[in-house]
Formats: C-alpha cells, sequence, structure tokens
C-alpha cells in the first residue's frame, strides 16, 4: 500500500539479516493506513476551518 513501507521492510532485512513476519507488516501497513488517514482528516478539516470562518 505504501511504497516507503516496502523499502523499511527491505533496509530492516539488509540490517538484521532476517525478515518481518508477514503479521508484523500486516500491523506496519494498518498503522500507516491509520496515520495516512489522519493527516488527510487533518488537512480537510484545516482546509473546511479556513473556508467556513471570516
Amino acid at each position: 500500500m505504501l511504497d516507503g513501507g516496502q523499502l523499511l521492510y527491505d533496509a530492516w532485512e539488509l540490517v538484521s539479516g532476517k525478515r518481518l513476519s508477514s503479521s508484523m507488516q500486516e500491523l506496519f501497513q494498518k498503522i500507516g493506513f491509520f496515520l495516512l488517514i489522519s493527516l488527510t482528516l487533518l488537512a480537510l478539516f484545516n482546509d473546511l476551518q479556513r473556508y467556513l470562518s471570516p
């Protein structure tokens, strides 16, 4: 889902010598998705607040 996440998984594998488990990758993808949606909602809220305020 997030391209940068795959790079982090690859970097982790390079440094530690072992892969992250599928369940751990899934957890990190869920966290990343939540952060992305939160940032989008924050931007939308700020835009609406600016638009509606005098």
